[in-house]
């Protein structure tokens, strides 16, 4: 049972992990998956010893996860956040055989298949014939990354083979590499996996109408299934289901029929000259665009430009909100507006307040933010955001905070493989052209 659903606990030659005496404490071990579209990382409560490796992972021990599509920079973040919640297994004190360590493992990966099934919509019988991962090492002179495969239908994880020169090898990184750096044999091991790795839910239809077909004459097979995203990107959350009046409003040119996967990576990636938007079927009544990060409030000009985006479409369709994550420059906004009107306008990067408009909403409130209502952009400059403010200003925001106040609002993007009431058919991409905010 264990071996079938861990895939295999690599212990090292002497099975009583609690045994084993530690000798380079600062080693920290991780091991990932890639769920399509989610990469899964796991922290474990590691120690190398004399006799081999032992690890544990606590009950408490969080799954941190990602989208394959986020790119490799947020995937290196994302490893980065994950080996903070390492621990030294010695630390824990524990008193526990061998097995018993086995017998705790098992149950938190049960717990992980769960909340893999969650975000993916997978059932966990198909999780375990998916799922593809590797571990991670990181130690005192390098980072460690090795890669496990799987055939077809296969429960368990094997070594690549040396010989075989289709097989992943191991990749040895420094320590002080970047995240790009350390993402990146990641996203080169998922475009090297098979395509059963990469799966795509579909359903049977019949009668089906004639397939679409993009500018160049290509047939577009479907939607498909929701594609996740929500960071190191903005979007706009649009009250409609109708696509075609939500491209007019928005004056995009060279618009043409995309799936989710093609019109979200596009979107997302665009920069520079080009302002690729997408608009996606709608979901349960409103209707996500991805517009990537060249619409970003971050100074007095492009909070304004937001700011009169989304009352032009909230004016047209009744509400519109936009919503914006980049980690790197610690990038948090959400606006709100009802009917033409600003609702609530709120933008935080590099360190400063950029916007605050309207009363601090109970979404805001609910996710542990202060109630910042009534001040000025240079008064919340000037607060320290510790717990103990008397102004209310708890906490900086975080790029998790847009995404927590979406769902509160209208659809969390990184959840939208959950949503029930599904639009069929694809969305538009397109460009902004001269029209761009």
């Amino acid at each position: 049972m264990l071996g079938k659903l861990f895939g295999k606990l690599r212990w090292g030659r002497q099975s009583r992990g609690a045994d084993i005496r530690p000798e380079v404490s600062e080693d920290k071990f991780l091991s990932f998956w890639l769920f399509d579209p989610i990469v899964a990382i796991r922290p474990y409560s590691f120690r190398m010893g004399t006799n081999g490796k032992a690890w544990y992972v606590d009950r408490s021990t969080p799954l941190i996860t990602c989208s394959r599509l986020d790119g490799p920079e947020k995937i290196g973040q994302t490893i980065r956040k994950a080996a903070m919640h390492c621990r030294d297994l010695d630390a824990l004190n524990l008193k526990l055989s061998g097995d018993e360590l086995m017998e705790a493992a098992e149950l938190k990966h049960l717990e992980m298949l769960e909340e893999i099934e969650r975000l993916t919509g997978y059932r966990k019988a198909k999780l375990n014939k998916i799922g593809h991962g590797g571990d991670i090492t990181f130690s005192k002179n390098s980072i460690l990354i090795e890669f496990y495969i799987k055939d077809r239908g296969d429960l368990l994880f094997n070594n690549p083979d040396p010989n075989d020169p289709n097989d992943p090898r191991p990749v040895n990184l420094s320590p002080d590499c970047s995240d790009l750096e350390l993402g990146q044999p990641i996203v080169d091991w998922i475009e090297g996996l098979p395509k059963f790795a990469l799966v795509k839910k579909t359903k049977a239809t019949k009668n089906r109408e004639p397939l679409p077909h993009d500018n160049s004459g290509s047939a577009i097979t479907g939607a498909g299934d929701p594609v996740i995203f929500g960071y190191k990107t903005a979007w706009l959350a649009i009250k409609s289901k109708d696509t075609q009046a939500i491209c007019d409003s928005m004056q995009l040119v060279d618009c043409t029929a995309a799936n989710w996967e093609k019109g979200v990576q596009t979107a997302i990636e665009g920069s520079g000259q080009r302002f690729p938007v997408y608009i996606a079927p709608p979901l349960a009544g409103w209707t996500l665009v991805p517009v990537g990060l060249n619409l970003v409030a971050d100074n007095a000009q492009s909070t304004q430009q937001i700011e009169t985006l989304v009352c032009k479409l909230s004016g047209a369709f009744g509400e519109c909100q936009y919503f914006g994550s980049y980690r790197v420059v610690d990038y948090a906004a959400w606006f709100k507006a009802v009917d033409g009107e600003m609702v609530r306008g709120f933008s935080f990067a590099d360190g400063e307040y950029h916007a605050n408009f309207g009363k601090t909403t109970k979404a805001e409130l609910d996710i542990g933010l202060g109630d910042i209502s009534g001040l000025s952009i240079q008064e919340l400059n000037s607060l320290a955001p510790f717990p103990d403010d008397p102004n209310g200003v708890t906490r900086w925001p975080n790029d998790d905070d847009p995404l927590l106040i979406a769902e509160k609002w209208s659809i969390n993007p990184m959840k939208v493989n959950l949503v029930e009431d599904v639009e069929k058919g694809v969305g538009l991409l397109g460009e902004w052209g001269n029209n761009r905010p």
